[in-house]
């Protein structure tokens, strides 16, 4: 267990909301972990871990409607639930050599009942509210690169990145997908200049279920330098 090292926090919150002759109480558990190992000096394996709860804020809470102009009012939504979340990372860095070296990550958020702004038609007029949905979920997968050359004085870089997130309501889901890679180098000269050069690509993906209409791509190029 020397090369394992772990910690994990418990916490609690208690909420009590009072509106008149209604009351609303509410206890809520979160809790944080971590987990590391390390079997030598050149490879770590690190995973932590979060969940907590969101409650909402007053101001959403109340049955009160308020006329923001003569075509839109804003709602408050009694029935509002409280929002937990979920996260969980995984990281894993490896020196081959002092020249050489890669670092490998996910991310993983997980939202159940999250809170958003809707917008609806209702007797001619268009009425905001908070409501909840029913999950948010997202994964995000990094890699990165590093060679150096010639005594570090030349180093070459590489990043690559995957997100995706899909959100779902009680009459929508929505999908993002988006890739994202990058190949650079790096001349360090007198031990006080630098040049670096880079070029990376986006590529973006969203789809709107269930109609499946909106899909869009969006690609970009860029080249960096500075001394």
């Amino acid at each position: 267990f020397k090369k394992l090292d772990y910690s994990l926090a418990v916490r609690g919150t208690f909420n009590r909301i009072i509106q008149g002759d209604e009351k609303t109480l509410s206890k809520n558990l979160g809790a944080t972990w971590r987990l590391g190992y390390r079997p030598n000096q050149k490879l770590q394996v690190r995973y932590s871990g979060e969940t907590y709860v969101v409650v909402p804020a007053l101001r959403t809470l109340n049955n009160v409607e308020q006329a923001i102009n003569a075509y839109q009012i804003r709602r408050g939504n009694p029935e509002l639930k409280n929002t937990t979340v979920y996260t969980n990372t995984l990281m894993l860095n490896h020196k081959c050599t002092n020249n050489f070296t890669y670092t490998l990550s996910a991310n993983d958020v997980y939202t159940v009942h999250p809170q958003l702004a809707t917008t609806f038609r209702e007797n001619g007029k268009f009425i905001t509210q908070e409501q909840n949905g029913r999950y948010y979920h997202q994964l995000h997968f990094t890699g990165n690169i590093n060679w150096s050359f010639f005594d570090r004085q030349l180093r070459l870089f590489s990043r690559l990145n995957y997100k995706f997130a899909r959100e779902k309501g009680k009459s929508f889901s929505n999908f993002y997908d988006t890739y994202y890679g990058e190949l650079g180098g790096e001349w360090t000269f007198l031990k006080k200049f630098a040049v670096t050069s880079a070029l990376g690509k986006l590529l973006a993906i969203t789809e709107n279920y269930p109609d499946r209409k909106s899909t869009r791509l969006n690609s970009s190029h860029n080249a960096l330098s500075r001394m």
